[in-house]
């Protein structure tokens, strides 16, 4: 939970450090006098001299100018803060621009027409089919993530101090041994598997599309001599959806034959009637277990993955390690290529596993493992009109996640707007008493000084030196109080900021905050308020000069 101390953090840490910074102005004015007293000119050693004699004169208006500032710069860091984290909270869950999740599969949309459809809508860039889902990974539950590992850097939002390796870095070591296909020519509409078998086994087609979309398709049971199968490629897309071609097959999986053994070649085939050119592809099942037989070349190897921090210390690997580990109660190597503290669509704490769509697909063809559906589909948008269009089709079945929307939502929380609006209502009223604090302080050490000024005249100092003598007391205070001020509000922006950004809920967020001091506004802000206190001097000493500052009678 969260501490509610917390919420008081700010203040007192802001008061306290106030009043420590007011022992550093005997300190640093004595260094002050020290270094212009060597100086030929006469303001400056005159001021700092006046400053180190009374220190505590000045330590009032310092101290509220002081307070005032470091309270305007954390106010800006929390505000800052809080949207920078509203918008990495947004892009955490979402993980890409426009997340669509639903069946994979749909009278509607079909396995084959769910990204043609995706990818037409407006604004779309980049897509990729993504598997994700909870797996048992060596025993422990953990979320998979299987995406298209070339466009990662297009679509998935991680934040770069959350991994030693970039999102590029990864998209390059991803990519393991993908599998052969067997391509057919043109658009087909149905596709013929010519087989022979020595016993009757329960067979199904595996095929992908021109997104890398990945199906199963049932054959039913080969009967013992020669057999030829139709698919209906165009089943495949749903009523209205439409197949991106080409489409490609990937291999053949057979169930376990009823008499406990059969031998299986492939002999032919044919897209719309036309003969395709086939590798001899074969396989023999025996017992209890699956066996494939592939269009095409595997290239063996681990599979490349990206592990959760806590996960890969787990399985105890590290970056460029191999090991053996079980994803889905099946044991296979796997190659460690990059370790994030979190992984994007997860809860905090959360185990996950991040691994190339193809690669993954590949691996589990050859070990006769189904292959795993398009859960989701990730887009990468150039604005909202991809979410609005969705809307309107409700017969797609389709949740959508849109990130820029989810971040609006996150940024009217009321929680972060309340609280940022009290720090800059406390911001403005502490700069207005300080501003009012310091012109009463320069105006009273004025007033009281008009004696010493009209001695310095009378001694043939000029009036511009005088009124230097006034500034320079005054800058010092002013420059002392933006620089405290300042390192005050770092110091706690640092410890305090990024535990008082919270959920709607008022808990802890994911990922974790990271301080955002936005210099510029800062800088801006600093320079603003010099000038209206430089000013404040300014007319001090237009109304001095108009007072006069001769030796009267009695002085």
């Amino acid at each position: 939970g969260i501490d509610p101390l917390i919420i008081s953090g700010p203040a007192l840490a802001l008061l306290t450090g106030g009043m420590l910074g007011l022992r550093l102005v005997p300190r640093i004015s004595k260094a002050a006098e020290r270094i212009t007293s060597r100086r030929p000119t006469l303001a400056p050693a005159l001021g700092a001299w006046q400053v180190s004699r009374r220190p505590l004169k000045y330590a009032g208006p310092a101290l509220l100018l002081t307070m005032a500032i470091a309270i305007g710069i954390v106010s800006m860091a929390t505000a800052a803060t809080w949207r920078s984290s509203q918008l990495d909270q947004a892009r955490h869950l979402a993980g890409t621009d426009l997340r669509l999740s639903g069946p994979p599969d749909g009278p509607e949309l079909g396995a084959f027409g769910r990204g043609t459809a995706f990818t037409t809508l407006p604004g779309v860039t980049a897509a990729s089919p993504v598997f994700r889902g909870q797996t048992d990974v060596s025993g422990e539950s953990a979320m998979l993530l299987g995406i298209d590992a070339a466009k990662l850097g297009t679509l998935f939002q991680l934040r770069p101090d959350l991994s030693g390796q970039s999102v590029a870095e990864m998209s390059r070591t991803l990519v393991g041994g993908k599998a052969g296909a067997l391509e057919l020519p043109g658009q087909p509409a149905t596709v013929t598997i010519k087989a022979t078998t020595d016993a009757d086994l329960p067979l199904r087609l595996v095929l992908s599309d021109g997104l890398g979309v990945w199906r199963d398709v049932p054959l039913g049971v080969l009967k013992a001599g020669e057999n030829a199968l139709d698919v209906n490629l165009a089943t495949l897309a749903g009523r209205v959806g439409k197949i991106t071609y080409p489409v490609s097959l990937r291999g053949l999986i057979a169930g376990v034959p009823p008499s406990g053994s059969a031998s299986m070649t492939v002999t032919g085939v044919s897209a719309d009637g036309q003969p395709v050119t086939v590798p001899p592809a074969g396989m023999k099942v025996t017992g209890s277990r699956a066996a494939a037989a592939l269009l095409g070349p595997v290239t063996p190897g681990a599979l490349p993955v990206v592990l959760t921090a806590d996960l890969a210390a787990s399985l105890k690997l590290g970056v460029g390690q191999t090991g053996r580990a079980s994803i889905d109660r099946r044991v296979m190597d796997v190659k460690v290529v990059g370790v994030v503290d979190t992984m994007p669509t997860t809860t905090a704490g959360q185990p996950a596993v991040l691994a190339d769509w193809g690669t993954m697909q590949a691996q589990e063809l050859a070990a006769a493992q189904l292959p795993r559906p398009a859960t989701e589909w990730w887009l990468a948008t150039a604005d909202g009109r991809a979410a609005t269009a969705l809307k309107g089709r409700p017969a797609w079945d389709v949740t959508a996640l849109d990130q820029r929307e989810l971040a609006a939502k996150m940024q009217d929380d009321p929680l972060a707007s309340g609280l940022q609006g009290a720090l800059m209502l406390g911001f403005l009223a502490a700069l207005v008493f300080a501003a009012l604090g310091f012109l009463v302080n320069a105006a009273v050490a004025a007033r009281e000084r008009m004696s010493e000024f009209a001695i310095l005249r009378a001694l043939g100092v000029s009036s511009r030196q005088v009124f230097g003598v006034l500034a320079m007391e005054q800058a010092f205070v002013v420059g002392l109080s933006l620089a405290a001020g300042t390192g005050l509000a770092v110091v706690v922006g640092m410890l305090v900021v990024p535990h008082i950004v919270l959920t709607g809920q008022a808990a802890a967020v994911t990922p974790e905050v990271r301080l955002d001091i936005p210099w510029a506004a800062t800088a801006a802000m600093l320079v603003a308020v010099a000038a209206v206190l430089l000013a404040i001097v300014a007319g001090l000493a237009r109304n001095l000069r108009r007072q006069g500052l001769g030796l009267r009678e009695e002085q």
